[in-house]
């Protein structure tokens, strides 16, 4: 276990390291550790991406997903050998240190693929990168449609991009999704040389059948902190636990209200409460364990800070 910061007056962050690698365990047990991607995007889901990639490293985790330059290069510090992913586009100067440190971008439009391949033929210098498609989620990605994988193909047949990855993120309710990453796996592999990766799915995978072939975004997981609690799911362990104080004891009188909204909350007594300086903006929800003194305590309201 570790501190991960002080970075409130009176609170820490702990970061159990045993958590963490059972948690990573339980993944494996569904999914080959070879083929598991761990996502360390937006620090790590706030647990601290240095400390986590390390204890992920030395655990034989070889493949990893962030969404900044600057969060990749803190990973490539840490090891030459493992694959880096930038999950979201790279421009002008990032793109430069990207690939003089052998860090695989997205390509998530024709456009940008365009500007890359302008990039390439006027620098010679050797791309890899992971093509991002759109799935029904309308977020982000080259929309998926018959033909774009061909029309994709034969803009980079003169190329020498390196396409590594194929990737999209579907609905967890969307039962058509197995048939469309069916889909677009042929394709790819009829279509474009040198695709390995094909990660199309993420942590709730694991209570469905994962094929040869797959790898798997893991990302909330990691931390015991995934979408659902279902199935597998439900043994996986928070490794984040915050050290605080009680800032102050108030006493509330029978009838009186706590929280945002009157109903949230209401005294059937005379009762005294305790206030500590944490909340919803450090990730506390109401599944989280409150323990005083070793005792567990009910969490009776929830304030930003």
């Amino acid at each position: 276990m570790y501190f991960l910061s002080t970075y409130r007056k009176m609170l820490n962050v702990l970061i159990d390291k045993e958590k963490l690698m059972k948690n990573i365990r339980i993944i494996c047990n569904k999914v080959n550790k070879k083929h598991m991607i761990a996502v360390l995007k937006d620090n790590a889901y706030g647990h601290g991406i240095d400390k986590i990639a390390e204890y992920l490293i030395e655990a034989g985790i070889n493949l990893y997903a962030v969404g900044t330059i600057d969060e990749a290069i803190k990973l490539r510090k840490l090891s030459e050998n493992i694959k880096i992913l930038i999950l979201k586009r790279v421009e002008d100067e990032e793109l430069k240190v990207a690939i003089h440190n052998n860090i695989s971008i997205t390509i998530d439009s024709i456009e940008y693929l365009k500007k890359l391949l302008k990039y390439e033929k006027s620098t010679k210098e050797k791309i890899t990168a992971h093509i991002k498609f759109d799935v029904g989620l309308h977020r982000w990605g080259i929309e998926y449609s018959e033909g774009i994988i061909k029309q994709i193909a034969n803009m980079l047949r003169n190329s020498s991009i390196l396409i590594d990855g194929v990737f999209t993120q579907f609905s967890l309710n969307d039962n058509k999704c197995e048939k469309v990453y069916m889909e677009i796996r042929k394709q790819c592999m009829e279509e474009i040389k040198g695709v390995k990766y094909f990660h199309f799915r993420t942590t709730p995978a694991v209570n469905s059948e994962i094929y040869k072939w797959e790898y798997l975004r893991v990302g909330a997981g990691l931390y015991g902190i995934p979408n659902n609690r279902k199935g597998i799911l439900k043994q996986l362990n928070r490794v984040m636990k915050i050290s605080t104080t009680v800032k102050t004891v108030k006493k509330l009188k029978k009838g009186e209200t706590l929280g945002y909204t009157p109903s949230e909350f209401v005294a059937n007594t005379n009762i005294k409460i305790a206030i500590i300086p944490t909340g919803y903006a450090d990730g506390v929800e109401w599944d989280s364990c409150l323990y005083i003194n070793n005792k567990k305590i009910e969490i009776l309201a929830i304030f930003l800070d």
